[in-house]
């Protein structure tokens, strides 16, 4: 009871502080107890993590150790095989001898294999002349091995360094050689040592320097040697955004190496989401091949053609429209049939723009660098894969987003003159103002370019002078280089103003969608499909 005694209220307030400091030490502890307790419980943690990290790591050693003892009995059964096969101790695989290529992933144990002449008449001795099929019909050269997808042979992984030094040495040699360089619309044009020039344009496709390319078409692997009438000029310089090397590479430098198609170009553990689909197709040929190789070349591009837009459709859908409009498309699915069947024909289909560099050739990268049109890029991003974290599916999608074209020169004067050519626009600007257009894009995988029908695109590219279908006018706006500061190449920037379009029709790059099992079997069975509707029609 409350008092109006002064002294029994002193007392009482007493009282009642001893109380509340009796509550607050009670918590105290309370709390105390409750923290040591944590702090136990996080000590066991980390120890039973330990334990667990020990474990993660033996097991990975474990499983290591394993695919090494797998890859060492590949190799001595592969061995055995051949002797088997080979009473003389000699290659003779053909083209029609039924064996399976391993898969490339993830054993990292794809072997190197090398393009050789194979002498039918060594072959005939066990049988097996009679077998051999040619993968290219009815290909024109002034030889017949000129069109002759040459047989796969298996080679030790301990040859791959002394391959790499004889792929620089006769690259080198043939530099030092050279008489003359011929150029295509400003790109040097690599010389065989025979003197023929390496880069023949198929008969069915307008020269490159055209703005529309009007072939829709698949091409096959028929090529010719000479050039059309115009299409080779004498100019001065390499275009700013090359590089030299791979234009004085010979095609049969390349082909003494073709391991590295494989080694370096789909060898390559990174988690890059358009890589993923990448190895996925060429695992899935991998399965296939013994039945390809016995396939005439028609169908061979059929069913990679038709992989190709799996991967596109499966990997990244958004691009396919924008990419047929700007013929990147095709270059693309040239060089995927070039990596997955890599030899004289397809490599000499390949624009010079998208033809492997060296270092495309010897060091393991992510095979979605091969798609940028840049070669110079391509090594740039090669090189800083192991010192920084590159996301190349963002690298690719923001290179997209901020290609630009750039103009031709214009040569009026007076009043005749155009608007400053000094002035462009972004290609997805372009493509968006082709849909809102009406341009109607094709769907069919055999469709590789898209010509456009809207006319307020076919008038913008004609006032401002741009050959947006030509990839060696591609260039990379400043943007870009805000995202990705070490890629910075001087020959690739854009020096032009790059004016927005407002285009009322609306469309947004995706960002690539990830690898899914389910959709590698949906592949696996088409592609089975496939082969039986083409051995259908074959026998029919």
């Amino acid at each position: 009871m409350p008092t109006l005694d002064p002294i029994k209220r002193r007392k009482q307030n007493c009282e009642n502080q001893k109380r509340w400091r009796q509550r607050q030490i009670d918590e105290l502890r309370r709390l105390t107890t409750a923290l040591d307790k944590s702090n136990s419980h996080v000590k066991v943690l980390e120890v039973e993590s330990g334990q667990l990290r020990g474990a993660l790591r033996n097991a990975l050693a474990e499983i290591s150790r394993l695919r090494k003892a797998n890859g060492a009995l590949k190799r001595q059964v592969q061995n055995s095989l051949s002797q088997v096969r080979s009473p003389s101790k000699k290659t003779d695989r053909e083209w029609g001898t039924n064996y399976r290529l391993p898969v490339m992933f993830p054993e990292n144990q794809r072997p190197m294999v090398e393009l050789i002449e194979v002498d039918g008449s060594d072959s005939s001795k066990n049988g097996l002349a009679s077998k051999k099929k040619q993968l290219l019909s009815g290909v024109s050269g002034s030889d017949e091995s000129d069109g002759d997808w040459k047989s796969i042979v298996i080679m030790d992984e301990d040859d791959e360094e002394n391959e790499q030094d004889e792929l620089f040495e006769q690259a080198r040699r043939f530099e030092t050689t050279r008489e003359r360089t011929s150029y295509l619309a400003g790109h040097k044009q690599a010389e065989t040592p025979s003197g023929t020039e390496s880069f023949a344009l198929d008969d069915d496709v307008v020269e490159y320097p055209q703005i529309l390319i009007d072939d829709t078409t698949v091409p096959d692997l028929h090529h010719r040697n000479g050039q059309g009438e115009g299409a080779l000029q004498e100019v001065d310089g390499v275009h700013p955004g090359a590089d030299p090397i791979y234009f004085n590479w010979p095609t049969d430098s390349i082909l003494g190496g073709t391991g590295a198609i494989w080694q370096r170009m789909t060898n390559f553990p990174d988690t890059t989401r358009i890589s993923k689909h990448i190895l996925a197709v060429q695992n899935v040929l991998s399965g296939a091949f013994a039945q390809l190789i016995q396939r005439p070349s028609v169908d061979c591009e059929r069913i990679v053609a038709e992989t190709f837009a799996w991967l596109i459709r499966s990997a990244w859908p958004s691009c396919e429209s924008c990419f047929k409009m700007m013929t990147v498309y095709r270059h693309i699915y040239l060089f995927e049939l070039f990596r997955s069947f890599p030899c004289p024909v397809t490599y000499n289909k390949l624009h010079p723009f998208y033809r492997p560099t060296a270092l495309q050739l010897t060091v393991p990268h992510s095979p979605a660098i091969d798609w940028l049109p840049w070669p110079a890029m391509r090594d740039r991003v090669i090189q800083m894969q192991n010192q920084t974290n590159v996301d190349v599916d963002q690298l690719c999608l923001a290179s997209l987003e901020h290609t630009v074209i750039e103009p031709e020169p214009s040569f009026s004067s007076g009043a005749d003159q155009g608007p400053d050519v000094h002035v462009t626009f972004r290609i997805w600007d372009m493509y968006l103002l082709e849909r809102a257009g009406g341009g109607s894009f094709p769907s069919t995988s055999m469709t590789m370019t898209h010509n456009p029908a809207s006319p307020d695109l076919q008038a913008l590219a004609k006032v401002y002078n741009l050959p947006f279908q030509d990839i060696t006018r591609l260039r990379i706006d400043a943007p870009f280089y805000n995202m990705f500061p070490d890629t910075y190449l001087p020959g690739c920037t854009s020096g032009c103003q790059i004016v927005p379009l407002d285009v009322e029709y609306k469309e947004h790059l995706e960002y690539p969608s990830d690898l899914t099992l389910a959709s590698v079997h949906r592949l696996e069975r088409r592609v089975q499909e496939w082969l039986n509707v083409l051995g259908r029609e074959k026998i029919d």
